[in-house]
C-alpha cells in the first residue's frame, strides 16, 4: 500500500506508513513508544529515550545511537546513555531490523547476485522518526548527531550517501560509522563490478527502484539517481567518520574480494579510496578518520576507550561531538544523461536526465539533433526520418552548467499515422461514424474508439451506443514491425437529438462572436443550476489547442471569456461546452 508522506516541503510516495501515538513531550529519564511501519511485513520498531535532567528544550540536540542486529534499542540505550548525560543530547535508540536498512523483491535476482536488485533504502523511515521526535518535543528543527555500531553502522555508511540526492529534513551535525562488516563505496565497489548486499550498491543502472525530484520519490524501476560527479563530491564533504578497532580482524565471508578480508581491513580501504576518488574528483576528502588500537567488535569499547588516561572523552565520544561543524558545499551539476530507441515505435525516443538535484532548482535543455528542443527531465522525442542526430544536454543550477552530447541513431522507417471521420458530432439512437484512414506506410492498423471498443479494419464504421465525448486513437504498423500514434482527444460527440438545443442552458447558451474570428473573440455562455464546465478548442484535425475555462460555473451567471487567437494559424477550429452531467454542445469557428 502506498502513502504519500510531506517532509520538508517535498512529497515522498512510500511503501510503508506509520501509525504514530497522540504527540506528548517525553519525559525525563528512561521512557520509551513505538512506531508501526507496513512494508512487505508489519514491522514494529520500539524507541527508547533517555532525556538527562539537564535536558534544555531549546539548544539540546538529538543524537541516534543504531545497534547492531544482535542487540536492540534498549541495550544500546545502555552503552552510551551516559555519554548522552554529558553531552545533554536527548538519546534515541531504535530497534533496528533488517528492514530499517533495506526492502526487497522476492523474485529471481541470479544475474546480479542476491539481493541485489529492485532495493529501496529506508532512509525514509529515519526521516519519519525525527519528524516524530520532533512533533513530540514541540520543536522545529533540533540538531542531530548519528552514530551506528556494526550493522548500525552500515545503515549510516548508506544513509549519509543516499541523503546527498535526496532533498533531507535531518540538520546532521556529525554522523560515524562505527566498525561495520563493510561499506557503500560511491563507485558501488573497489573494482567497478556489480556487488549484492550488504557489500554495496549494485552497479546495474536500473538495479534500484527509486528516483527522486518534483516533489516525488517514485517507486518504479528507474536509474539509480546518485551516479552523479556533484553528488559525490557532497558526499565526500560530509560531516562525517569512519571508526575501526584494530583487533576487528575476524574473517568473513561476505565482501572479502571486493572490500577486504576484515572489518579493520576494510575501514582503511574505504577511507584510502575515498580519499584518493576525492581528489581524482577535484576535491578533498573532509571525512574523520579513527581507530581504537587493540579493540575488537565490541561496541561498549568502541565507543568508551579514551585515546589516554589523561583524556576527559572517550574517542568516539570527541570525534561525534568535538568535530568541528562546516557547511556541505554545492557543487555545478553533472548533464549525464541516458536514452532507449523503443523498439515498437522505433523512430521515438526515450531520454533521462540523471543529476537533477530538487533541493536547488535546476534547469534542463535538450537539443535534440533535429531542430526540436526540450525542457522536460525525462522527454520523449519522436523523429521523422531515419539517420544519426547529435544529440545535446545542458543542466543549470545556482552553482553553475553543464553540458553533454550523445549520438542517436534511428535505422528504421517509422510510418505517419492519420485518420479523419466523416462527422464529429452524431446523434443517438443510431450515430454511425464512417472512419477515413489516412495512414503513409502502414501495413496494419489498431483503433481505439474512447468506449472500449477496437477494430483492425483499415477504414472501419463505428456505432456509438451513448452519448459522450470519446478520444479516438490509431496504431498504424509498417511491415518492419515498426509503429506511429496519432491519439485525437474529445473528436467524437455523441448527443441525444436535440442535446444541443436542451441542454439546461438559458438563452443566450453559448455564444461565440465574431464569427470568423478576429484577433480577439469573445466566448458566452449561460447555466440554469451550477455544474462544472470545461470549455475547449480544438483544431479541425481533432487535436487540443486550449482550455479556456475548468470550474463550476454558477446558475444563471453569464460567462464571458476573451480568447486571444494571434498565435492560431488561419483555418477552422471546434469550441465544445462539456457538462459533469454530460451535457455537450460544439461550436465551429473559422480564423482567417
Amino acid at each position: 500500500m502506498n502513502y504519500l508522506i510531506k517532509i520538508s516541503g517535498i512529497f515522498f510516495i512510500s511503501l510503508f506508513s506509520f501509525s504514530l501515538s497522540t504527540a506528548q513531550t517525553i519525559p525525563y529519564g528512561d521512557s520509551m513508544d513505538s512506531v508501526f511501519v507496513y512494508g512487505n511485513d508489519s514491522i514494529k520498531y520500539d524507541i527508547y529515550y533517555h532525556k538527562p535532567l539537564t535536558y534544555d528544550l531549546g539548544t539540546s540536540p538529538l543524537w541516534f545511537a543504531i545497534h547492531g542486529l544482535g542487540g536492540n534499542g534498549a541495550e544500546e540505550r545502555n552503552v552510551v546513555m551516559d555519554i548522552a548525560n554529558k553531552r545533554n543530547a536527548l538519546l534515541i535508540t531504535p530497534t533496528m531490523h533488517d528492514y530499517w536498512m533495506y526492502a526487497r523483491e522476492t523474485y529471481n535476482l541470479s544475474d546480479y547476485g542476491p539481493y541485489c536488485n529492485k532495493f529501496i533504502w529506508l532512509s525514509t523511515a529515519f526521516k519519519e522518526i525525527y519528524q516524530h521526535i520532533r512533533n513530540r518535543e514541540n520543536r522545529d528543527s533540533i540538531p542531530v548527531y548519528l552514530s551506528g555500531f556494526s550493522a548500525g553502522g552500515q545503515f549510516v555508511t548508506r544513509y549519509m550517501l543516499i541523503r546527498q540526492a535526496v532533498v533531507d529534513s535531518i540538520p546532521i551535525v556529525m554522523a560515524i560509522s562505527i566498525s561495520p562488516f563493510c561499506y557503500t563505496f560511491y563507485t558501488d565497489s573497489l573494482n567497478g563490478i556489480a556487488t549484492p548486499w550488504p557489500c554495496g550498491i549494485c552497479n546495474d543502472p536500473y538495479e534500484v527502484s527509486w528516483s527522486i525530484c518534483n516533489d516525488t520519490i517514485v517507486y518504479d524501476t528507474v536509474f539509480f539517481p546518485i551516479i552523479c560527479d556533484e553528488y559525490a563530491k557532497m558526499y565526500y564533504n560530509e560531516n562525517y567518520g569512519v571508526l575501526i578497532g584494530t583487533a576487528d580482524t575476524a574473517y568473513g565471508s561476505w565482501c572479502n574480494d571486493l572490500q577486504g578480508l576484515n572489518r579493520y581491513e576494510r575501514a582503511q580501504n574505504f577511507y584510502a579510496f575515498s580519499t584518493s576518488d576525492a581528489i581524482e574528483r577535484g576535491t578533498t576528502l573532509n571525512w574523520q578518520y579513527a581507530e581504537i588500537p587493540g579493540v575488537g567488535h565490541d561496541g561498549w569499547a568502541m565507543y568508551h576507550t579514551k585515546e589516554d588516561t589523561f583524556s576527559t572523552s572517550s574517542i568516539a565520544e570527541e570525534m561525534l561531538f568535538e568535530t568541528p561543524y562546516h557547511n556541505v558545499p554545492h557543487f555545478p551539476p553533472s548533464a549525464d544523461f541516458i536514452f532507449e530507441v523503443s523498439e515498437d515505435y522505433c523512430n521515438q525516443v526515450s531520454f533521462r536526465a540523471l543529476c537533477t538535484y530538487c533541493e536547488y532548482p535546476t534547469f534542463v535543455f535538450w537539443n535534440f539533433g533535429d531542430g526540436n528542443t526540450s525542457t522536460d527531465i525525462t522527454p520523449t522525442h519522436t523523429y521523422q526520418d531515419t539517420g544519426t542526430y547529435n544529440v545535446e544536454l545542458n543542466i543549470w543550477n545556482e552553482i553553475g552548467n553543464n553540458s553533454s552530447a550523445d549520438i542517436v541513431t534511428i535505422t528504421k522507417p517509422a510510418p505517419t499515422a492519420d485518420f479523419t471521420a466523416d462527422t464529429t458530432i452524431a446523434y443517438l439512437p443510431d450515430p454511425v461514424i464512417q472512419f477515413q484512414n489516412n495512414s503513409i506506410g502502414a501495413e496494419y492498423y489498431y483503433w481505439d474508439f474512447g468506449d472500449s471498443a477496437t477494430s483492425t479494419d483499415i477504414n472501419p464504421v463505428h456505432t456509438y451506443l451513448y452519448a459522450d465525448t470519446f478520444t479516438v486513437q490509431l496504431v498504424a504498423v509498417g511491415e518492419n514491425g515498426c509503429a506511429n500514434k496519432i491519439v485525437k482527444h474529445d473528436y467524437i460527440i455523441v448527443s441525444s437529438p436535440d442535446q444541443i438545443y436542451d441542454l439546461n442552458i438559458k438563452q443566450p447558451y453559448f455564444t461565440v462572436f465574431p464569427n470568423p474570428l478576429n484577433n480577439k473573440t469573445t466566448i458566452m455562455f449561460q447555466l440554469s443550476e451550477n455544474n462544472h464546465v470545461k470549455l475547449k478548442v480544438y483544431n479541425y484535425m481533432g487535436e487540443y489547442v486550449a482550455t479556456l475555462f475548468d470550474k463550476t460555473a454558477n446558475a444563471g451567471q453569464v460567462y464571458k471569456i476573451e480568447f486571444d487567437t494571434k498565435k492560431l494559424s488561419a483555418g477552422t477550429y471546434f469550441i465544445t461546452l462539456k457538462t459533469d452531467n454530460r451535457q455537450i454542445t460544439k461550436k465551429m469557428v473559422i480564423i482567417k
